[in-house]
């Protein structure tokens, strides 16, 4: 619940939105903060737009999902035609992800089970799909050379949750993960582990806010208490100093 009424926030939105709203809301905002209108004009805001595109494109791919069909193809042919433009040209640089060169959907079984439904290139995933793991995970968003690479929803079979920017397959950048406790994070990830600056928390009402490595607080942060007792200090690996 937090995550959707947090993505109409987002977009300017009530939470009582129709998908149209959504559509229309979207489409303005990525005329206001896509980076490219700040390469040249404003370049010292770029970082602050580049930023504020990811968080826009993640809550439009996280309502497409809550508005989505129940058909699995429906709902990727709804994303492909509403979402992917704006999103594709800000997408990681570090692979060609040339949307023209798509071929059409296709899907496919592997060997031990898994199965995959969405765009290909040359074979391989590439664009928007949705990949069935045998195991009962689920991963649905972008494919950049058979890798899973931009913005994704992860959702494991014991019911976490990761929402955000994947690169190389892996969580990489920034995102959230709801995990089946009912604790949650929001900030950044490096290779699956919460690394860099994020927010943790506790199903208990409690709250860490700081800095993380290697998937434990690691330096400067503050603990609140869901009583709002607060106090800051210095963390290594996981422990207060």
């Amino acid at each position: 619940m937090r995550s959707t009424i947090r993505s109409f926030h987002t977009l300017g939105l009530s939470s009582q939105a129709n998908f149209f709203e959504v559509k229309v809301a979207y489409k303005k905002l990525v005329k206001v903060w896509h980076p490219d209108l700040y390469a040249k004009k404003r370049p010292r805001l770029i970082s602050r737009a580049q930023e504020r595109f990811k968080e826009i494109n993640l809550a439009y791919y996280y309502l497409c999902e809550l508005f989505k069909d129940s058909s699995s193809e429906d709902s990727i042919n709804g994303f492909n035609k509403n979402g992917s433009d704006a999103y594709s040209s800000q997408k990681t640089n570090h692979r060609n992800t040339n949307k023209d060169a798509q071929g059409k959907k296709s899907s496919f079984e592997f060997s031990n089970g898994d199965r995959y439904v969405g765009d290909t290139l040359n074979g391989e995933m590439h664009g928007v799909g949705i990949y069935y793991f045998a195991c009962g995970d689920l991963y649905h968003g972008y494919f950049v050379n058979g890798s899973r690479e931009g913005i994704g929803i992860y959702t494991h079979s014991n019911g976490c949750q990761y929402q955000g920017e994947f690169f190389d397959g892996k969580p990489n950048g920034r995102g959230e993960y709801n995990y089946s406790n009912g604790d949650r994070y929001e900030g950044e990830f490096v290779e699956e582990e919460m690394s860099g600056n994020g927010t943790y928390y506790y199903s208990n009402g409690d709250q860490f806010i700081g800095s993380y490595k290697d998937g434990a607080p690691h330096g400067p942060g503050k603990y609140i208490t869901g009583s709002g007792i607060s106090f800051e200090g210095h963390w290594i690996n996981g422990g207060l100093i």
